[in-house]
């Protein structure tokens, strides 16, 4: 029971860190970051189907809280200006 929970966690954690290579090293749309949501998603996946309904809405819980730090973390390093258009197009 203890390794399902290492195993959903460490989906997790592996999921954000693909991300934060996709945000610092390789800015883009890039493999690293559909890599990083699938696996964070797996993760979740796996606690429902291994663990159940409850801790499942925990691990989902601790990814929400996750991307609510990654997005803090964006937007304190400016790294959201490399990531969004900041000029405007005209005619």
């Amino acid at each position: 029971m203890l390794i399902a929970w290492v195993y959903a966690v460490g989906l997790l954690i592996l999921g954000f860190i693909l991300i934060l290579l996709e945000i610092f090293v390789i800015p883009g749309f890039n493999i690293f970051g559909v890599l990083g949501l699938l696996t964070v998603c797996v993760g979740v996946g796996y606690a429902y189907v291994v663990l159940g309904i409850w801790p499942a809405a925990v691990v989902a819980g601790l990814a929400l809280v996750g991307t609510v730090v990654l997005l803090r973390v964006l937007f304190r390093t400016r790294a959201w200006n490399r990531l969004v258009l900041g000029s405007a197009i005209s005619r």
